[in-house]
């Protein structure tokens, strides 16, 4: 993909979620597309976001994008952090970009109970996955 087209796409996926003033938003996955996303969420008016990846130098740069906790997943397990950090509430969005879907089917999102199932948390895909 090209730069414009990760910004596109990050745009698509923090306008899709519907992320309004006040919210506390995950986005998994600090890539291109997961630090436009993160940037996307805080412009879009969410009070805490937090940006979830192994990579501390992707961390790093998330945190310069509007990130306001970083969370290495190879060190913690995210799902406990962010519920840690959250007060046990969770998150009103999580945005999980395709190529980290593992980490649905794992159900750190959708069985953890990082997302609010009563309805009032919204979980956003985004970024192109790959066949497999």
């Amino acid at each position: 993909l090209t730069l414009v087209e990760r910004l596109v796409e990050a745009a698509r996926g923090a306008e899709r979620a519907g992320i309004r003033i006040g919210d506390t938003v995950a986005v998994f996955a600090q890539g291109p597309i997961g630090r436009c996303a993160t940037a996307g969420a805080k412009l879009s008016g969410a009070t805490t976001v937090i940006g979830v990846d192994r990579l501390a130098n992707r961390l790093e740069i998330a945190r310069r994008m509007g990130a306001d906790h970083a969370i290495d997943s190879s060190r913690t397990d995210p799902v406990e952090e962010i519920m840690r950090l959250t007060d046990g509430r969770g998150v009103d969005v999580a945005i999980v970009n395709a190529r980290v879907l593992t980490a649905v089917r794992r159900g750190a999102v959708l069985e953890g109970g990082l997302a609010d199932w009563s309805g009032s948390s919204t979980v956003c895909l985004s970024g192109t996955a790959s066949a497999t």
